[in-house]
């Protein structure tokens, strides 16, 4: 089965405009980082993806992730007074647990800008044996099933507000934004890039996007990429996260 982001990827090759938004009731074939796969059932999460063709350089695209997430993080915040941070760089926590997740696929095209394939999977009314450890959803919070149809609104308006912004290159609000909702800064983690792995304390996050990271050494890294993982220890690449 192809995912939305799949679908609209065709769409979007056959010349579909900007904004074209894909939903799905249920899931079979989400994927998110590192080919994990992610299964919701029917009723139970948001899952939508939106396609964008922003006239930027692909240097410019690296914090739309996080930006994205930021937008996720404020609207949770306003609709159910749940606090809900960022972690790096796409995925929205609940008290330590993720309840969304998000992906950019930015594709590049000759001699045209690239476009993008923004894919959000939010678990909404998942009970607490539907989620994945690690996992929450807004029905496992509040203890009360939440509307989706206001909550994709709301998700929808305030990206498009983000993205105008971005566009006209003026996230003076925005930034700010993403970068106080950032978790574990102060922290020691580890970022994980390919078979590379960096400990230090969180800084905080570049403009860019960049997770800023400082070794016992003093030496302040800049990861464009990578995996977060929180703490010292070793994780299991076989370690269950959704999206």
């Amino acid at each position: 089965m192809t995912s939305t982001m799949d679908e609209l990827a065709d769409l979007a090759r056959g010349g579909a405009a900007e904004g074209t938004t894909l939903l799905a009731d249920f899931q079979t074939a989400g994927r998110g980082r590192s080919g994990r796969v992610w299964d919701a059932p029917a009723g139970t999460s948001l899952l939508f993806s939106v396609l964008l063709r922003p006239r930027l350089s692909l240097e410019r695209l690296t914090s739309l992730s996080m930006l994205i997430a930021a937008c996720v993080a404020d609207v949770v915040e306003t609709i159910t007074g749940l606090h809900a941070a960022i972690k790096w760089p796409n995925d929205v926590l609940i008290h330590g647990r993720k309840c969304c997740g998000i992906l950019t696929r930015v594709t590049p095209l000759p001699g045209e800008p690239p476009i993008v394939i923004l894919g959000v999977g939010f678990n909404v009314n998942s009970r607490a044996d539907q989620l994945l450890p690690g996992a929450t959803s807004l029905l496992a919070e509040t203890g009360q099933e939440v509307e989706q149809e206001p909550l994709l609104a709301a998700f929808l308006s305030t990206i498009g507000a983000m993205y105008g912004a971005l566009m006209r290159d003026d996230l003076g609000d925005w930034w700010p934004l993403a970068s106080a909702r950032l978790a574990y800064v102060g922290e020691t983690v580890v970022v994980r890039d390919g078979d590379r792995e960096i400990l230090g304390t969180l800084v905080g996050v570049a403009p860019s996007g960049a997770l800023l990271l400082r070794q016992e050494t003093g030496q302040l890294h800049e990861l464009a990429s990578g995996e977060l993982v929180r703490g010292p220890h070793v994780v299991s690449r076989a370690d269950p996260t959704p999206l």
